[in-house]
């Protein structure tokens, strides 16, 4: 009788804010790591273990709950993706950068953080020294 029961699903927070910033922190330990006084700010692999549970324990307390939780790692999982993929990939022509990242992605990305990626594309190029492979918008 109870098996048809389902739990009430907990959804609260905003994830937007929350995914931007732990995506960008997460690219700057990739793509700036041993680049001086950036890899010293931006480093949170780093931390000690003490503080790394305080810090995990703190964003649990803060961060986005249940579903947007849920959202949150799919958000964080594709922004890192695409940025990781366009950047490893400046060779190919924009076309076939685009091509690699799948159409559900693109669409997660133009709706709730439009131009996210390309400024931090942007951002690494100019740190690392790459030929930009975003264009100027007119």
């Amino acid at each position: 009788k109870n098996l048809k029961r389902r739990p009430t699903l907990v959804s609260a927070g905003n994830r937007v804010p929350f995914a931007k910033q732990v995506t960008e922190q997460d690219l700057d330990g990739i793509f700036l790591q041993g680049q001086g006084q950036d890899r010293q700010k931006s480093s949170i692999w780093a931390l000690p273990t003490f503080v790394a549970r305080v810090a995990a324990k703190f964003l649990t307390v803060v961060g986005p709950k249940g579903l947007e939780f849920a959202k949150n790692s799919i958000d964080y999982h594709q922004l890192r993706n695409a940025v990781y993929l366009q950047l490893c990939q400046s060779r190919r022509t924009p076309e076939s950068r685009k091509a690699i990242i799948p159409e559900h992605a693109r669409v997660i990305e133009e709706r709730f953080y439009p131009g996210f990626t390309d400024a931090l594309i942007r951002k690494y190029q100019e740190r690392r020294g790459l030929s930009s492979i975003i264009p100027e918008k007119k």
